[in-house]
């Protein structure tokens, strides 16, 4: 794992994971195993500015016999609380675009190895897309933040769980809530 920070906030992860086989790691490293993060190999980078930020992605499959999601690559945006209309409203927004291939496990090669496969885990391979966006309106009524709000998303699958397209489009109205109190 190495992590370089750039100038003008630009930050540049990358990783290589590589085990013997599926169980090395929880057999010689079980601590790590159980609560470290994944073994991976990936490309990163992320820059940030003000409120909003960007992020590109591409990782790799290198060990057969693990489950997981490639990225060939994934490019996201963020926006958080963007002010409108002279901070009488916020915007935020996530909008995210990449190209997946979810490939399960290989079976092991020794049958007294315990592997009960995912039943529900297709290999499937496609564009990703999605874009979410929010309105908030903060409104303080004296101790009590009240804040109304609109949600819309929309996304876009090319290949899902039973191999055909996904679409999706989503509206959320609501209003959330939170009141502050202390005592000495």
């Amino acid at each position: 794992r190495h992590r370089q920070d750039l100038a003008n906030n630009l930050t540049v992860i990358g990783e290589l994971g590589l085990l013997s086989d599926r169980n090395f790691l929880e057999q010689y490293y079980e601590n790590e195993f159980d609560e470290g993060k994944d073994v991976e190999s990936l490309l990163y980078a992320k820059q940030q500015f003000n409120n909003q930020a960007w992020t590109l992605m591409t990782r790799g499959k290198f060990n057969d016999f693990t489950t997981t999601t490639e990225w060939l690559p994934r490019a996201d945006f963020y926006a958080l609380s963007e002010p409108l209309f002279e901070g009488l409203v916020t915007w935020s927004s996530h909008t995210s675009a990449g190209y997946g291939r979810l490939s399960q496990g290989d079976a092991p090669g020794n049958s007294s190895d315990v592997f009960t496969p995912i039943a529900f885990f297709p290999n499937v391979e496609g564009a990703v897309l999605m874009t979410r966006h929010e309105l908030n309106a903060p409104l303080n009524v004296g101790s009590l933040n009240v804040v109304p709000y609109l949600m819309g998303e929309g996304a876009f699958w090319s290949e899902g769980m039973t191999g055909d397209e996904i679409d999706r489009v989503v509206g959320v109205a609501g209003i959330r809530g939170s009141l502050q109190f202390w005592k000495i």
